[in-house]
């Protein structure tokens, strides 16, 4: 376990010099990363100083390929190890899509810095806190905040660090590993994210630079026509009400949070109450006057009585009112909070439907899914002037052919106009889907298959001809309840001969990009038409 460092820091506090100097690295592609700056608030007002340096490996905006996804340039690492020379702790907090390049960046640390502690946290860690272990000196498993600061306090005063709660560690040629601090249930009481220009950094091609407002804005930049916002983009602020869901989806990473704090006895979740979140957003407009749109990421803001959600778009519309998105289910949809939203400003609704089927839904997801009741509340928020964005998850392998087509035919039945987000399937580390999927033989490489996989990503090289049907019976071509002869087309598309002739390698390498011009086209020429 590195010393040196820790020394000196103790030395520092000797001289009057108080808290551990902490350089947190983000390798991911989220520069908002909402999580990553309330923990920094956290640490700092326990009297800790911190720096961010994101590190995404493309420019904003830009996806690479994965074999040439970790190839930071020189003049980055040059410009990281000036940053972490100072440095008593660095830590890096990611998602598993994320862990190629933390892998990286921590091997350059530790051989520049051998002495210098490396404490990965986040998700990915918290799920596979052995195998992080190899890469760095301490896991940070769970909610971070308690547990991380009580490790920089145990640092600062020099005192043992092997019984820290949520940490993982080698120790006397073993793992050490302690259970996570309680949750925190009062998330009123813990300070608002972390923005402070003058300390957060974003790599560049020559370098790292200080985030100004220009790189913050486009680091926040996100296309207006996504929410059919008024402008050709938005910069999108974010907060969450609430940490936690009300459901258990095996493949999400509630479901590994739940896993590892199911013995706490506290609640997994916990909301915050109106009034701060509405504060949060008023400084986040102070500091960013250029944010024009908020989301609120809470898995389902509307899982919470009435009371709370008038309570909030009062203070929005008031402090705020600016537009907003949201998520939800049907479960907790009514036309009361989706109107009182409405007049706050809400435009746009995002509801997961991942897959049509019954089988998949009960027996692999492990989610609750009524069709007509999906349905029902779609149409509600279509009714009531607010747009629909609906979830799918491709590239599951429990799924059968005719699962999928199950779930083409009945986009084809959903309330449209709409928008459609594809997500392709990966086992996250930790949660039960992961098991399930190592039980079953269906994990042979983690590396290719799991860590170097983008699940924002639409692999058209497996069953094109199907992912293509999926991703456009959503449009307004296949709208049934204006035009119910749209079902036979899609039965017909869908058909056993169909599949059998199109869904192959060569539909999404010759006929998918084909269409796609064709239908780019067609769009671009409607609007020029609309537009005389």
């Amino acid at each position: 376990m590195p010393g040196k460092r820790l020394q000196r820091a103790a030395h520092q506090k000797n001289c009057g010099v108080c808290g551990m100097r902490v350089v947190f690295i983000n390798p991911t592609n989220y520069i908002y990363s909402y999580g990553l700056r309330c923990l920094v608030s956290y640490i700092e007002s326990r009297g800790h100083s911190v720096k961010i340096i994101f590190m995404p490996i493309a420019p904003l905006g830009e996806y690479v390929r994965p074999q040439i996804r970790y190839n930071y340039p020189a003049a980055v690492y040059k410009a990281l190890d000036e940053h972490l020379a100072e440095a008593d702790v660095a830590g890096l907090s990611f998602v598993t899509n994320f862990f190629g390049q933390a892998r990286f960046i921590s091997r350059h640390i530790k051989d520049r810095f051998p002495d210098l502690p490396v404490v990965w946290g986040g998700i990915h860690a918290t799920g596979l806190p052995e195998k992080s272990l190899e890469y760095c000196d301490i896991v940070c498993a769970g909610e971070g905040e308690t547990g991380f600061a009580e490790l920089l306090d145990r640092m600062d005063r020099g005192d043992d660090i092997s019984t820290c709660p949520n940490m993982w560690m080698h120790r006397d040629g073993r793992i050490v590993s302690n259970p996570p601090a309680p949750m925190i249930q009062d998330l009123d009481a813990c300070p608002f994210p972390f923005f402070d220009s003058s300390r957060e950094f974003l790599s560049v091609q020559d370098g790292i630079a200080p985030i100004d407002e220009d790189l913050r804005r486009l680091s926040m930049v996100f296309p207006a026509e996504y929410f059919k916002l008024p402008s050709e983009n938005a910069y999108m602020g974010m907060t969450l009400s609430s940490r936690g869901c009300p459901y258990h989806c095996t493949y999400c990473c509630n479901n590994l949070l739940l896993l590892l704090y199911r013995d706490d006895g506290a609640k997994l979740l916990r909301r915050r109450s109106a009034a701060v979140v509405v504060d949060e957003l008023v400084e986040i407009k102070r500091k960013m006057p250029f944010v024009s749109f908020i989301a609120l990421m809470d898995d389902d803001f509307c899982a919470t009585r009435t009371g709370y959600i008038r309570e909030f778009a009062t203070l929005y519309k008031q402090k705020i009112g600016l537009p907003f998105k949201c998520n939800a289910t049907p479960a907790s949809v009514t036309r009361e909070k989706i109107d009182i939203l409405k007049d706050a400003g809400l435009i746009s609704v995002e509801m997961g439907i991942q897959s049509a089927s019954e089988r998949i839904n009960r027996e692999i997801y492990k989610r609750r899914f009524d069709k007509e009741k999906f349905l029902s509340a779609a149409r509600l928020i279509r009714q009531a002037g607010v747009n629909t964005c609906y979830d799918v998850i491709l590239d599951n392998p429990f799924e059968t052919v005719a699962e999928k087509v199950e779930t083409i035919r009945y986009l084809g039945e959903v309330p449209k106009p709409c928008i459609l987000s594809c997500f392709s399937l990966t086992f996250f580390p930790g949660t039960e889907m992961y098991h399930m999927a190592k039980n079953a033989g269906l994990i042979q490489d983690e590396e290719e298959e799991i860590f170097n996989k983008k699940n924002i990503t639409v692999y058209i090289e497996k069953e094109p001809y199907i992912k293509f049907l999926m991703m456009n019976a959503a449009s307004t071509r296949f709208d049934a309840d204006r035009r119910p002869w749209t079902r036979g087309i899609l039965r017909a598309l869908t058909s056993k001969p169909a599949l059998f002739l199109l869904n192959r390698r060569y539909f999404g390498n010759v006929v998918w990009p084909a269409l796609s011009a064709l239908l780019r086209c067609a769009k671009k020429l409607k609007t020029i038409g609309e537009s005389r």
